[in-house]
């Protein structure tokens, strides 16, 4: 495990998309792309509002009911085309690459003491399908998307 500063994180998640982008197997793209780190904000919405700032509209933040590693990978797994993106055998690496984000998001952020389902309106066109998770540590809050293409 590198020694990541939450600073860093962004730039280890965008080699993990890069990986997972050169992985594909379609013209549909799946990426995870990391929004902030700012220092901890308590109030979910505030929090969000605070980390996208202008980029888009936060609607509501809704608590979630099991461990963000659970939600964030079943939720990766169920999104649009991962299954066609990496079938069969080829899927052990992008697995391997969703535990691994979540081992550099707690290792740069601390353990997430709390984590909320964003919703959000864009300002402008974000992609065909995403999932936006909150978290929130001792000392950060962030937002961890998950994005699907076509």
């Amino acid at each position: 495990m590198p020694d990541l500063t939450p600073l860093d994180l962004a730039d280890e998640i965008e080699l993990v998309s890069t990986r997972l982008d050169a992985l594909r197997r379609s013209a549909a793209v799946f990426w995870i792309d990391l929004h902030g780190p700012v220092p901890a904000v308590a109030h979910p919405v505030r929090a969000a509002k605070t980390i996208y700032g202008d980029q888009t509209r936060v609607v509501s933040a809704e608590p979630l009911a099991r461990p963000w590693s659970r939600t964030f990978t079943a939720r990766a797994r169920s999104m649009g085309h991962f299954d066609g993106l990496f079938p069969g055998t080829l899927r052990a690496e992008p697995e391997f690459l969703l535990d691994w984000t979540v081992l550099l998001v707690e290792e740069a952020l601390g353990p997430v003491r709390a984590a909320w389902r964003v919703e959000h309106e864009p300002v402008s066109w974000y992609a065909a399908i995403w999932a936006d998770v909150l978290l929130l540590t001792d000392e950060w809050s962030a937002v961890v998307s998950l994005t699907n293409d076509s």
